[in-house]
């Protein structure tokens, strides 16, 4: 298991059809976010390079956002 920093176009790709997907946590708000001047980092863990757990963190000159959720790819 390995904790990364994801690329946009990896964290859409697992974001997106996410069962507990949440707009706070998407491409489209990250976009607006840079608009206001905040850097963006798409954070995740990767299992054999399979993506489990994936959240978007904000960075502004003021503070460091803590998502509101993390999604996390269950296993039945």
């Amino acid at each position: 298991m390995k904790f990364e920093k994801l690329t946009e176009k990896e964290f859409n790709k697992f974001s997106k059809p996410h069962p507990q997907a949440s707009f706070f946590q998407t491409v489209e708000t990250a976009n607006l976010r840079k608009l206001y001047g905040s850097k963006i980092h798409f954070l995740g863990v990767k299992e054999n390079d399979k993506i489990i757990a994936a959240a978007m963190f904000t960075e502004t000159t003021h503070f460091v956002e803590i998502p509101t959720s993390i999604l996390v790819q269950t296993v039945l």
